[in-house]
């Protein structure tokens, strides 16, 4: 049977629908944040985000994953209480970096003495923000996860705008992003407290015998895909890390700002859609071959629809950022406008990490994130500490993030049996399409034409580009 990709993106929907309003409220709150605290102080929060990243992705040792897939709902429960053992004792760790005295070299306190306090308990609460999310995609409770993001944002936006009106410090950010965290998890709770045994739960934390044959069972998550989490959080999360300590928060803080404003809004509709589709395809994988055409459909469709945006960024990313945020946000304009193209191609592959979980080809995950990974950090070390020249650090950060884009979405493809010449060419047109109407907004301004008469000429190239091309792309590259 044909799988229903309408049904699937109903579900999706529900997903996006509140986390599409979530990712409008973390804009509006960056924008805020943006004008109330400074390029400093978002320079030390985006370390600090980075840090947390990197220790989210290894302290559950992914075995969260493991509660969609598996089986029995007893077993479900004993995860919980193993990843919770597991994201404790990863925090306790963290903690004891935090606050026992060490050279500033290797300590928080080489970048601020104070802002780095809450470090261990943002881990541990967006530990159990991750683990009770999967709990509610398990028990497909789209509806309630959306709501939690929704939550999450709101409530991290109103303490940091409010908490910046009185005390406009990095530490506030911290504050607000922690409170915002709690109230994600609270609501999370909320949804699932008709499905899940609070008892149920508290006794899985006291089931230590069950949890030797979980890891046995799901071995895979923590050998493969937690080491492909940590690569994937050091590929953004590193540059940050040595942005600040090599050049200054301020440039750490430009590079966080270009991929958040970028990046998370338009990785929010793909990755919806891979929630959903993606644990669905691993109840089907003897039919495997039966997705490849709808997925075809629908990421070619994404591509499309994100090439004019992308395009008028390439264009004015630099006097967008003047425009709103002012002259000391204009690297961060430079930024945008350079790594536009290779984060919308990097957004349109953001679910097919679940690809790879579906088919056992964690190991292949693994050895692409960790040699992009590896390659990021040490390209960014020679550019930034080395040469210390940021601007051959963000073209460098754009070309490897294109090549990884590809590279990610063709084994992808060719793991699944699907055809990769096809997808190749679907890849290909998008990013042709973007660069034809970057050229054509270029151009027009260049001959004097004022910005809107440059961006409506775009807009007609980009309608008459897609009209002419409409049947090719969706019959022949499918």
């Amino acid at each position: 049977m044909v799988p229903n990709i309408i049904e699937i993106l109903r579900s999706a929907a529900m997903l996006v629908g509140g986390a599409a309003f979530a990712q409008l409220l973390n804009l509006a709150g960056t924008l805020a944040v943006a004008q109330i605290y400074g390029l400093q102080e978002y320079g030390i929060y985006a370390i600090f985000i980075a840090f947390q990243t990197l220790a989210v992705s290894v302290a559950t040792l992914r075995f969260e994953l493991a509660m969609v897939v598996e089986q029995s709902e007893a077993a479900v429960y004993d995860l919980y209480g193993l990843s919770t053992y597991i994201l404790t004792a990863a925090s306790l760790i963290l903690a004891a970096w935090v606050y026992l005295p060490l050279p500033s070299g290797i300590s928080p306190s080489s970048f601020s003495s104070d802002s780095f306090l809450l470090l261990p308990f943002s881990v541990f609460f967006a530990g159990q923000y991750v683990l009770l999310g999967q709990w509610c995609v398990r028990a497909g409770m789209f509806n309630q996860f959306a709501i939690a993001a929704t939550s999450l944002a709101a409530v991290t936006v109103a303490v940091q705008v409010l908490g910046g009106l009185l005390a406009p410090t990095a530490p506030t950010l911290m504050f607000g992003y922690t409170v915002g965290q709690i109230a994600g998890i609270a609501v999370l709770w909320l949804g699932l407290r008709k499905d899940v045994s609070f008892q149920s739960v508290l006794a899985s934390l006291t089931r230590f015998g069950s949890f030797w044959p979980l890891v046995r069972r799901h071995y895979r998550f923590a050998v493969y895909q937690m080491p492909n989490s940590l690569a994937g959080a050091a590929y953004v999360g590193a540059p940050a890390i040595i942005l600040g300590s090599a050049i200054s928060p301020q440039a750490a803080g430009s590079f966080s700002f270009a991929i958040r404003m970028i990046f998370q809004p338009l990785a929010l509709l793909p990755t919806a859609f891979g929630q959903v589709v993606f644990s669905k395809m691993a109840r089907s994988l003897d039919r495997l071959r039966e997705w490849e055409r709808p997925l075809a459909k629908v990421y070619l469709g994404f591509g499309l629809l994100f090439a004019l945006p992308c395009s008028i960024v390439m264009c004015f990313g630099e006097d967008l950022a003047v425009f709103f945020l002012g002259e000391q946000w204009r690297l961060a304009g430079k930024m945008a406008e350079v790594m536009v193209l290779p984060c919308v191609m990097m957004a349109l592959v953001a679910g097919y990490d679940r690809i790879y979980d579906n088919i056992g080809a964690q190991r292949v995950a693994f050895i692409l994130s960790f040699c992009s990974a590896g390659l990021m950090v040490a390209g960014v070390l020679f550019t930034v500490s080395y040469l210390r020249d940021v601007e051959l650090f963000y073209w460098f950060f754009s070309l490897l993030h294109l090549a990884y884009a590809y590279a990610w979405m063709f084994f992808a493809m060719m793991l699944c049996g699907f055809s990769v010449s096809r997808a190749s060419g679907r890849w290909l047109a998008v990013v042709l399409l973007v660069l034809l109407v970057a050229a054509t907004i270029t151009a027009v301004t260049a001959l004097g034409g004022s910005a809107l008469f440059a961006i409506a000429a775009g807009v007609l190239v980009y309608a008459v580009s897609v009209l002419m091309v409409r049947s090719f792309l969706m019959t022949r590259l499918q």
